[in-house]
């Protein structure tokens, strides 16, 4: 995971060139990588700045969100993690009673692991056409917002032709203010029609067997 996030925060590519230099001062090992494109030590901050946000959305143009019941009941504004497609219907119709999602609006559910949740090297990734159909082919700030609550989050989203997903400090601050924990079921739910990313993120956990929306 590690690595993985690396390759995502630099956008490295196939068939770049990296040169993996080892040194050490005071017991402390540090590793610097030097690409065609410069060098990036392991140990700085954050490539990002996180200090302005820019939330860009996908389409040349903002269209109102569709008043056809039949898009938005669609199967395919909805997309399921690995984990997440093991809940059953039953489970399911629970969890999208209480989230009440938008009319046309894009889905996407996933059940929290310990890659997602941990301080360091965490990463919750997107499926590849969710990302490739409803988001922009570039790294860049979505605005996370919850239920019933004033706070929002700017949370860096990394792109990469092979893996796109939330990582780094700005998604370690988003599980940290909403205490996000191994298991938790998370519902993204990206909201059309507006001139910025966003998304609103609806959290179940199970109590006495049933899924319970947290606010």
């Amino acid at each position: 995971v590690g690595w993985s996030c690396f390759v995502l925060h630099n956008e490295l590519r196939e068939s770049d060139i990296c040169l993996f230099e080892v040194s050490k001062n005071d017991g402390e090992v540090t590793m610097v990588v030097h690409s065609l494109e410069g060098a990036h030590h392991l140990q700085g901050k954050e490539p990002e700045s996180q200090n302005k946000c820019d939330f860009p959305v996908k389409g040349k143009a903002i269209k109102e969100a569709e008043s056809d019941h039949k898009h938005a009941e669609s199967k395919s504004n909805y997309y399921y993690s690995k984990y997440a497609k093991g809940l059953n219907g039953e489970e399911l119709e629970e969890i999208f009673r209480s989230a009440l999602i938008q009319q046309g609006n894009v889905v996407y559910v996933t059940i929290l692991g310990k890659n997602q949740v941990r301080i360091k090297n965490n990463l919750l990734t997107f499926p590849e056409k969710f990302a490739a159909k409803h988001l922009v082919e570039r790294s860049h700030d979505i605005l996370l917002l919850r239920p019933n609550r004033s706070e929002t989050w700017c949370a860096r989203y990394y792109y990469h032709p092979e893996k796109q997903g939330f990582s780094y400090s700005s998604w370690t601050k988003f599980v940290r203010d909403n205490k996000l924990r191994e298991g938790h079921v998370c519902v993204f739910e990206l909201i059309k029609g507006v001139s910025k990313a966003m998304m609103i993120v609806h959290v179940f956990t199970k109590v006495d067997g049933r899924f319970v929306l947290l606010d």
